[in-house]
Order: C-alpha cells, then structure tokens, then sequence
C-alpha cells in the first residue's frame, strides 16, 4: 500500500506488473555488465567487471534446474525405484538445494576475507536445511529433530512384551462408564519396538 497525500492508495501487482519488473531487473544487471571495471564492490566476489552477476549465476541457476529436471527423468523415467511418481515439488527443491551449493563456490573461491566466507557457508547451509525439510514434509521421514538427529522419542518397549489382546468381551453399557483400570496398570504409557 502507497500512500498518496493523505489518502492510503491501493496497489496491484498484476502479471503485467511483474514482467516489467523482471525486465527491468534484467535491464539492470545488463548496466551493471556494461559499466565494467567503474564498479567497485569492495570485499566481494563479484567486484570488478561485474559480469559475475550476468554470467555466473544464470549459468549456476541453469545447471541447478538442469541437475533437477535430469533427477526428474532418471528417477521417474528410467530407475523408477518407487511405483508412485513424486510430486514435482520434490525436484523443485532438490533444485533449490543444488543451486544453492552452486552459488556458494564462487563466494568461496574469490571472497575476501573470512567474514565472507563464514557467511556464504551459513548461507549455503541454510539452504539445504530449508531444502531437505521441505523435501521430508512429503516423506515424513523425520517428523521431528530428535528423529532426525537419531534421538529416540519418549519411553519405548519391544512389541513383543507388549500384553495380548483380551480374553473376554465386554458387554452391555459403554466401556467408558463401567471400565475400570487394572491395579498392575501404570499410571503412565510406554511406546512399542518392533523386536
């Protein structure tokens, strides 16, 4: 929302909108380019011509949506190790995580100083966290930390201690209303192993 005199003005940012954005972003990085070496960005990887920001990283961003999409096809055309296709969200973030290892290199290798690197590994770090968490929201391999760190959760028992069913069968009034706990019950429970 902008706000015009006094009066809150509302906006929409249509397609038409964000295309023009692009192109002007696009429109920019190609200034930057062609202003070459009066660009000065002291302490970072991409000071100097400044073609790292038109060259490098399309060419990382492409490589990382190439890696995905040849994943997609190998895994759902040619191995087909599961017999349900995955949603195209998962290579999507493998793409993610892939292009964010590819644009911490460059940082990497011609950063300056340890502060930048520092940054650029956390930064790379943060990426693939956020990657694999959405990648196991899908899965749900790990539905918590402590599983995902190999903590196990609560109290836990082998299957085969566990008591069988019941003998008899309770009949008549809801079990809620005449049930009452054995006196060798604990007051608290235990979850199963599988032995």
């Amino acid at each position: 929302m902008a706000t015009g005199g006094s009066q809150p003005v509302e906006k929409e940012c249509g397609g038409a909108q964000t295309w023009a954005a692009v192109v002007d972003l696009g429109g920019a990085a190609d200034r930057l380019a062609r202003r070459g070496s009066s660009l000065r960005l002291r302490g970072c990887w991409c000071a100097g011509t400044g073609l790292h920001l038109v060259r490098t990283v399309p060419v990382l961003v492409l490589t990382a949506l190439a890696t995905s999409d040849a994943l997609a096809f190998v895994v759902e055309r040619i191995w087909r190790p599961f017999p349900d296709a995955f949603p195209p969200s998962i290579y999507f973030w493998v793409g993610v995580g892939v292009g964010g290892l590819l644009l911490a290199v460059p940082p990497l290798r011609h950063g300056r100083g340890m502060c930048s690197r520092t940054l650029t590994v956390l930064a790379a770090v943060s990426v693939l966290l956020t990657a694999s968490s959405q990648i196991n929201l899908f899965f749900r391999a790990f539905p918590t930390v402590a599983t995902a760190l190999g903590h196990a959760a609560g109290r836990q028992v082998y299957f085969a201690t566990v008591p069988g069913p019941a003998a008899t069968l309770i009949t008549g009034a809801p079990v809620e209303r005449v049930w009452v706990p054995p006196s060798s019950m604990p007051a608290t429970g235990e979850l199963s192993l599988r032995a």
